[in-house]
Protein backbone atom coordinates (compact mmCIF):
# COMPACT_ATOMS: atom_id res chain seq x y z
CA UNK A 1 0.00 0.00 0.00
CA UNK A 2 1.63 3.36 -0.87
CA UNK A 3 2.07 6.17 1.87
CA UNK A 4 -0.75 8.29 2.91
CA UNK A 5 0.69 11.56 1.12
CA UNK A 6 1.27 9.43 -2.30
CA UNK A 7 -2.30 8.53 -2.15
CA UNK A 8 -3.46 11.94 -1.49
CA UNK A 9 -1.62 13.37 -4.14
CA UNK A 10 -3.36 10.85 -6.42
CA UNK A 11 -6.82 11.61 -5.41
CA UNK A 12 -6.31 15.12 -5.66
CA UNK A 13 -4.67 15.73 -8.65
CA UNK A 14 -7.09 16.88 -10.99
CA UNK A 15 -10.19 17.07 -8.72
CA UNK A 16 -11.43 20.27 -6.71
CA UNK A 17 -13.60 18.78 -3.89
CA UNK A 18 -16.54 20.87 -1.93
CA UNK A 19 -14.59 20.76 1.04
CA UNK A 20 -11.00 19.77 2.17
CA UNK A 21 -9.70 16.52 2.48
CA UNK A 22 -10.07 15.70 6.25
CA UNK A 23 -6.39 13.60 6.41
CA UNK A 24 -4.29 15.33 3.74
CA UNK A 25 -5.82 18.81 3.70
CA UNK A 26 -2.26 20.68 3.17
CA UNK A 27 -1.58 18.08 0.49
CA UNK A 28 -5.04 18.87 -1.55
CA UNK A 29 -4.71 22.78 -1.08
CA UNK A 30 -1.09 22.26 -2.94
CA UNK A 31 -3.14 20.10 -5.34
CA UNK A 32 -5.72 22.61 -6.37
CA UNK A 33 -3.31 25.31 -6.84
CA UNK A 34 -1.40 23.28 -9.73
CA UNK A 35 -4.54 22.83 -11.18
CA UNK A 36 -6.41 26.25 -11.37
CA UNK A 37 -5.57 28.39 -14.04
CA UNK A 38 -4.75 27.12 -17.55
CA UNK A 39 -3.71 24.21 -16.47
CA UNK A 40 -7.02 23.38 -16.70
CA UNK A 41 -9.62 22.62 -13.09
CA UNK A 42 -11.61 19.66 -13.23
CA UNK A 43 -14.62 19.19 -10.97
CA UNK A 44 -14.60 15.63 -10.70
CA UNK A 45 -12.72 14.73 -13.57
CA UNK A 46 -15.57 16.56 -15.59
CA UNK A 47 -14.13 19.67 -17.74
CA UNK A 48 -15.34 22.64 -15.84
CA UNK A 49 -16.05 26.13 -17.59
CA UNK A 50 -13.52 26.97 -15.08
CA UNK A 51 -10.73 25.31 -16.90
CA UNK A 52 -10.69 28.20 -20.11
CA UNK A 53 -7.89 30.75 -20.01
CA UNK A 54 -8.70 33.88 -18.09
CA UNK A 55 -7.71 35.27 -21.83
CA UNK A 56 -10.00 33.17 -23.83
CA UNK A 57 -12.79 33.60 -20.96
CA UNK A 58 -12.13 38.00 -21.72
CA UNK A 59 -12.27 37.23 -25.48
CA UNK A 60 -15.35 35.36 -25.04
CA UNK A 61 -16.96 38.10 -22.46
CA UNK A 62 -16.07 41.42 -23.98
CA UNK A 63 -18.43 41.75 -26.86
CA UNK A 64 -21.00 40.79 -24.22
CA UNK A 65 -20.34 42.59 -21.40
CA UNK A 66 -21.53 46.35 -22.79
CA UNK A 67 -24.86 44.88 -23.77
CA UNK A 68 -25.18 43.25 -20.39
CA UNK A 69 -24.43 46.84 -18.60
CA UNK A 70 -26.93 48.57 -20.81
CA UNK A 71 -29.61 46.87 -19.25
CA UNK A 72 -30.12 47.75 -15.33
CA UNK A 73 -30.65 44.60 -13.45
CA UNK A 74 -27.24 43.12 -14.56
CA UNK A 75 -25.50 46.36 -14.26
CA UNK A 76 -26.29 46.52 -10.75
CA UNK A 77 -25.46 42.73 -10.74
CA UNK A 78 -21.90 43.15 -12.50
CA UNK A 79 -21.49 45.91 -9.76
CA UNK A 80 -22.21 43.91 -6.94
CA UNK A 81 -20.25 40.92 -8.62
CA UNK A 82 -17.03 43.68 -8.75
CA UNK A 83 -18.01 44.83 -4.93
CA UNK A 84 -17.99 41.53 -3.94
CA UNK A 85 -14.46 40.73 -5.35
CA UNK A 86 -12.76 43.94 -4.06
CA UNK A 87 -14.19 42.51 -0.65
CA UNK A 88 -12.97 39.14 -1.09
CA UNK A 89 -9.32 40.62 -1.92
CA UNK A 90 -9.37 42.98 0.53
CA UNK A 91 -10.34 39.90 3.13
CA UNK A 92 -7.55 37.97 1.67
CA UNK A 93 -4.89 41.02 1.95
CA UNK A 94 -5.76 41.66 5.68
CA UNK A 95 -5.86 37.75 6.80
CA UNK A 96 -2.26 37.44 4.76
CA UNK A 97 -0.96 40.55 6.71
CA UNK A 98 -1.93 39.68 10.04
CA UNK A 99 -0.02 36.23 9.68
CA UNK A 100 2.93 37.25 7.85
CA UNK A 101 4.04 40.50 9.42
CA UNK A 102 5.17 39.22 12.83
CA UNK A 103 8.23 41.50 13.63
CA UNK A 104 9.76 44.19 13.43
CA UNK A 105 11.42 43.58 9.60
CA UNK A 106 8.58 42.92 8.05
CA UNK A 107 6.94 45.80 9.36
CA UNK A 108 9.90 47.94 8.13
CA UNK A 109 9.57 45.98 4.73
CA UNK A 110 5.43 46.81 4.33
CA UNK A 111 5.88 50.61 5.38
CA UNK A 112 8.47 51.28 3.03
CA UNK A 113 6.51 49.03 -0.11
CA UNK A 114 3.18 50.90 0.67
CA UNK A 115 4.54 54.06 0.85
CA UNK A 116 7.24 53.30 -2.65
CA UNK A 117 3.91 51.72 -4.16
CA UNK A 118 1.36 54.58 -3.79
CA UNK A 119 3.62 57.46 -3.84
CA UNK A 120 6.21 56.37 -6.49
CA UNK A 121 3.52 53.99 -8.87
CA UNK A 122 6.14 51.50 -9.17
CA UNK A 123 5.47 48.16 -10.79
CA UNK A 124 4.87 45.22 -8.46
CA UNK A 125 7.72 43.49 -9.97
CA UNK A 126 10.29 46.14 -8.30
CA UNK A 127 8.44 46.32 -5.05
CA UNK A 128 8.63 42.58 -4.58
CA UNK A 129 12.76 42.74 -5.86
CA UNK A 130 12.50 45.65 -3.43
CA UNK A 131 11.19 44.24 -0.49
CA UNK A 132 13.40 40.47 -1.09
CA UNK A 133 16.73 42.84 -1.47
CA UNK A 134 15.64 44.89 1.99
CA UNK A 135 14.62 41.71 3.92
CA UNK A 136 18.10 40.28 2.88
CA UNK A 137 20.00 43.79 4.33
CA UNK A 138 17.54 43.63 7.33
CA UNK A 139 18.85 40.18 7.97
CA UNK A 140 22.25 41.67 7.92
CA UNK A 141 21.82 43.95 11.12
Amino acid sequence: MADPSTAARRYCRGAIHPRPCPKHSNICRICHFRTAGCIGVHNRHLPSLFSLCPVVEVLLLNPVIPRLRASKAMSAFLDAVNISAIGLMASVVISLAGQTITDWRAIAIAIVAAIAGMRFKLNNAWLVVGGAVLGWLLLLV
